[in-house]
């Protein structure tokens, strides 16, 4: 009973995570549909379904607060530089050089977070045994 509910601790917040990243990691406001969906929340999905060990679930929510905790001031600069962007657009004067600066810190930014995403995904994989890499590679072929 302990297991399932580790398990489903882990899945809850491991989504909860991965939605927060979809979801910042939509467009700006203009762009194609389904710009923002992110692919990489299937992939943590699949992680649950590698019948992960108690001491890998538990190093993996441990990996995960600890990237959710270094990304929340990322997302919320993020936040504040999108508001900027949408404020600078939406100005009567169109200055190309305020949309332009505003744009790049948008893109640094996000940029950051999805290379904070990268390494945590990195770091998840390295608990995985060979065994579990090669189900993983198989799940997503």
């Amino acid at each position: 009973m302990n297991q399932k509910k580790t398990i489903a601790g882990a899945v809850a917040g491991l989504l909860i995570f991965m939605i927060a990243f979809a979801v910042e990691a939509g467009p700006i406001g203009f762009g194609r549909p389904g710009a923002g969906m992110d692919p990489g929340l299937g992939r943590l999905q699949l992680f649950m379904e590698l019948k992960l060990t108690e001491a890998q679930q538990a190093e993996m929510m441990n990996i995960i607060n600890r990237y959710r905790v270094a990304g929340e001031p990322l997302r919320s600069n993020v936040t504040d530089a999108r508001k900027n962007l949408r404020a600078i657009i939406q100005s009567d004067l169109f200055n190309e050089a305020a949309v332009r600066q505003a744009f790049r810190q948008v893109s640094a930014l996000r940029e950051d977070r999805f290379v904070l995403r990268a390494k945590m995904m990195g770091e998840l994989n390295a608990l995985l045994t060979p065994a579990q890499r090669e189900v993983l590679k198989d799940k997503k072929a």
